[in-house]
């Protein structure tokens, strides 16, 4: 006959095997919400050669990915973007509150073509509206964040 204590160590283990099993197991979240942004400044013709072009027309939307086999845009902006940069130019909360979308560069003229130059602009937008709005924009010269170099870094320091 074992003791209460010995039976108490012995669920405790089983337990713990248990739950490390269980989150070793566990399916990730998978997001209900997506960010795109829809750069109409690059331009590839049919050789494959890039060109720039007039900025104006860029876009960012906002899907709705619930349906993996059917996404749908929720909502369109107007807000100039780029593919040019790093990866974390978008970015979206973990309870997906809100979105983040960093401009890395922003277009000047150079004669009669196009050029881009380093920006540092942050949009955040409210997801949780219906239809999603833009709520906000963060630049270099906003004093209550310090903003981390180029390309866009999204890291914000609270000063």
């Amino acid at each position: 006959m074992t003791s209460p204590g010995r039976r108490a160590a012995t669920f405790v283990r089983l337990l713990l095997v248990l739950t490390l099993a269980l989150a070793a197991w566990a399916r990730p979240a998978l997001a209900d919400l997506m960010i795109i942004d829809n750069d109409e400044k690059v331009v590839f013709d049919a050789e494959g050669n890039r060109s720039f072009v007039a900025p104006g027309k860029d876009t960012i939307s906002v899907v709705d990915i619930t349906d993996r086999e059917a996404p749908k845009i929720l909502i369109s902006f107007p807000l100039m973007n780029s593919i040019v940069g790093p990866p974390v130019n978008l970015a979206i909360t973990p309870d997906e509150r809100l979105a983040i979308v960093a401009n890395s560069v922003s277009w000047i003229q150079d004669g009669s073509s196009w050029k881009p130059q380093p920006e540092t602009k942050r949009y955040v937008f409210n997801l949780q509206t219906s239809p999603p709005s833009q709520i906000g924009k963060i630049t270099d010269t906003d004093k209550k964040l310090k903003l981390h170099g180029q390309p866009a870094s999204m890291r914000g320091r609270a000063q």
